[in-house]
């Protein structure tokens, strides 16, 4: 059976799980009486992925990458589980999501929040409200802080209220070193019309120098 036709099985196989229960009984003793069949091990693992009995799916998934080390879905499943897992490790008791972002925050874990930011988008990559606004806007400023001026503004665009005063200026700086100066300009510009504050004011001049707007410079 070629790979694509695997895939969509196992998606086939995904859609239907709720309609019925697998008989995991039989598949079982079907793939322990043969030690080469990928196919029926790949379901058993989905199955219990879906199951949330990652021990188990763990367990065909090491059994299907020793027959065949080069499998991309079995190695998709398995970074799958061990990512679950990293998420179950850290998470204690109650906590929410929001609340080991801001945990990592205020001991100034940067590197170990933007891991845990980055592992919550792999399993879940179209769930679109799996933080707060005010937990996106900490990964936003931390990935800034750390350079990563990108990751910064694709976490921003998942922040729904955008008029706060934290929103502009991660913006902002963001443009700023991307040399998105137009972009910058205008977060910069509301930013020191509404707090007058000394260091927006050198960032604009800096801007409209790099602009070549020598006119609204000496104003500064």
């Amino acid at each position: 059976m070629g790979f694509i036709k695997l895939i969509l099985l196992l998606f086939s196989f995904s859609v239907l799980l709720f309609a019925f229960e697998l008989d995991e009984t039989n598949l079982i003793k079907k793939v322990s009486n043969n030690p080469n069949d990928i196919k029926n091990r790949l379901i058993l693992a989905k199955y219990f992925l879906e199951k949330e009995e990652y021990k188990k799916a763990k367990q065909f998934i090491d059994e299907i990458l020793k027959i065949e080390p080069s499998n991309s879905y079995a190695k998709e499943i398995k970074k799958k589980i061990e990512a679950t897992n990293y998420i179950l490790q850290l998470k204690k008791n109650d906590q929410t999501f929001d609340d080991l972002i801001d945990e990592y925050y205020k001991k100034n874990r940067y590197k170990e929040l933007l891991k845990f930011y980055r592992t919550l988008v792999f399993l879940y990559p179209s769930k679109k409200d799996i933080l707060q606004d005010r937990s996106y806007l900490k990964v936003a400023r931390v990935a800034m802080w750390k350079g990563d001026y990108n990751l910064s503004l694709k976490v921003l665009d998942k922040v729904k209220d955008r008029k706060s005063l934290d929103f502009f200026e991660i913006k902002a700086y963001n443009c700023y070193y991307l040399s998105q100066f137009k972009c910058a300009k205008k977060y910069f510009q509301y930013l020191f019309q509404a707090t007058k504050d000394i260091e927006y004011a050198k960032k604009l001049l800096d801007i409209y120098i790099a602009l070549g707007d020598l006119e609204n410079a000496k104003k500064i």
